[in-house]
């Protein structure tokens, strides 16, 4: 297991400014949240140089947020918004493309042959594409992404430990062992924050959320995943940060 970070943590500086402090820190892995902070072709050149100069490895974390909505212009504009992100991390030489499927209900024939494709474009431009789980309420946020994931061959998942705590409160999630352990041979990278089960705070672990991370680990333990840390700002994702090392 690594420790990284995204840019998606508040520090004093934004873009290049941000990078610079995150790697004054000791982070080696990163993850573009390009949400946050915008790639665009002209930043591919700097930021190859900077991972081979540091010795850095790189994931990229999607701003699609409405695949497969309603809205048909939107959803097909959104599915070829991935696509364009799933080229820029490979050129980047991203390991890895986190996004989200907002969707409440499950996929139609379409959109699931529309996700094959996806995934099977990522593996061509040698990416591990992955579904993370959801909070809010809906066929992505609970069992349902069992089916998705473990039946695309070239899909792989992120399991973010603050929406899996707030789908379990909500009862989306009856068992997470079970949850975990069916979805464990394709999941690739872990996101860490913590929260109270009813909003989404991307805080520091608590005594009862270091018991629950704890519990998750232990799951895992073997697999060569990435562990993310994706609290509000700096201060607090070094506490978790010095929380989470006796276990990498």
């Amino acid at each position: 297991m690594r420790i990284g970070i995204s840019t998606a943590v508040k520090t004093k500086g934004e873009n290049w400014d941000r990078m610079q402090y995150l790697l004054k820190l000791g982070y080696k892995q990163i993850e573009f949240y390009n949400k946050i902070t915008r790639i665009r072709m002209a930043d591919i050149g700097p930021l190859i140089e900077l991972k081979e100069s540091k010795g850095l490895s790189y994931s990229f974390h999607s701003m699609v947020q409405d695949l497969f909505c309603d809205d048909k212009i939107i959803s097909r504009a959104e599915y070829y918004s991935l696509i364009a992100e799933i080229r820029l991390a490979s050129r980047l030489s991203c390991e890895r493309v986190i996004f989200h499927i907002s969707k409440k209900t499950g996929l139609t024939k379409t959109e699931r042959k529309q996700l094959v494709r996806l995934a099977d474009f990522a593996k061509e431009n040698k990416v591990k594409l992955c579904l993370e789980n959801n909070f809010s309420s809906g066929y992505f946020s609970g069992s349902g992404l069992l089916d998705i994931v473990n039946n695309i061959k070239n899909l792989f998942f992120c399991l973010d430990l603050g929406h899996l705590n707030i789908a379990i409160q909500k009862g989306l999630i009856s068992d997470e062992k079970i949850f975990i352990k069916e979805i464990r041979n394709k999941l690739e990278e872990i996101h860490l924050h913590h929260n109270n089960g009813e909003a989404d705070q991307h805080l520091v672990f608590d005594k009862r959320g270091l018991n629950f991370l704890s519990e998750i680990l232990s799951i895992v333990s073997g697999k060569n995943i990435d562990l993310i840390i994706e609290t509000r700002n700096i201060k607090q994702a070094q506490k978790v940060k010095l929380q989470i090392q006796r276990y990498v």
